[in-house]
């Protein structure tokens, strides 16, 4: 009987040994210095490898996590590896002032870092389309993926001269000196006060600044817009200078007859059905 106790408890202990007893639970070292780490999974029976990783939170030489995990099953013996902080992960902005927008966001991208917002600025050296600067600026440390704002370049800035009025040909070349290109609007339009062909509006407007290189759009002038003239010949006076005058004529009238005519309209100049401005004199002679 105690032969058969005896060997009943060293199977079991064999059992034991194979399923539980070969493995220990992997001590907490998480917060540890590597020294202190090393030495508690020491006392465990374990072996440590070491490794560094990034961590914004855990305090540089400090450890991170472990593998297996805190409380997880390891083989007495065995190796458990343990990640230590070597403090947050930190980019410098790279440099691509003078770089075209294109190249600039690659570099970006390529440093793992976020193209962010964009924005221009004149700038009598650095060429337009090129860029002047980042936003933060080129040096300084930010978390992967962070944003990167970019500063482009509108050229220099350029005085738009006045152009109202100019053939489509001189105002080419103020432009041209100016070191700006001309752009037409697609419609032209009436003006009383600007020939037909000549400039009537440009857009920017005269002085505004504007960069080197950048288009100013006019719109060209149709001449003034004409009206027929209403006939007023044989119409009383009164009657003849109002409806001019609603058609949106000045009236000027000569009386031949002014002690015996009869007050009606005998010539208007210009003539009824022709076409003038608004604001044209027509002139009658009553009688």
């Amino acid at each position: 009987m105690f032969a058969a106790v005896a060997a009943l408890v060293g199977i079991g202990a064999v059992v034991w040994f194979i399923g539980v007893g070969r493995y220990t639970s992997t001590p907490s070292v998480l917060g540890l210095s590597r020294v202190a780490a090393e030495a508690e999974l020491e006392d465990s029976g374990l072996d440590a490898e070491f490794t560094e990783v990034f961590s914004e939170t855990i305090p540089v030489g400090k450890v991170v996590s472990t593998d297996p995990r805190n409380g997880e099953r390891v083989r007495n013996g065995g190796t458990v590896t343990v990640a230590v902080s070597k403090g947050p992960e930190r980019i410098d902005v790279p440099k691509v002032a003078g770089d075209r927008k294109r190249d600039a966001e690659r570099v970006l991208e390529e440093a793992r870092l976020t193209v962010g917002t964009e924005r221009t600025a004149f700038s009598d050296t650095v060429p337009r389309g090129r860029v002047i600067g980042t936003e933060p600026a080129a040096g300084t440390r930010l978390k992967p993926d962070a944003p990167v704002s970019l500063v482009i370049s509108r050229g220099a800035p350029v005085d738009v001269p006045d152009l109202v009025g100019l053939t489509l040909e001189e105002a080419r070349q103020e432009l041209a000196d100016a070191g700006l290109e001309l752009r037409t609007a697609g419609d032209e339009v009436y003006s009383d006060d600007v020939d037909k062909g000549s400039v009537a509006a440009q857009t920017p407007d005269a002085g505004a600044t504007s960069a080197e290189g950048s288009s100013v759009t006019l719109t060209v002038s149709k001449g003034p817009q004409l009206f027929e003239v209403p006939d007023v010949k044989g119409k009383k006076q009164g009657e003849a200078r109002q409806i001019l005058e609603d058609a949106g004529f000045e009236v000027d009238v000569f009386d031949a007859l002014p002690l015996f005519g009869d007050d009606k309209v005998w010539r208007q100049s210009p003539g009824g059905g022709s076409l003038k401005p608004r604001g044209t004199t027509i002139d009658l002679t009553v009688r």
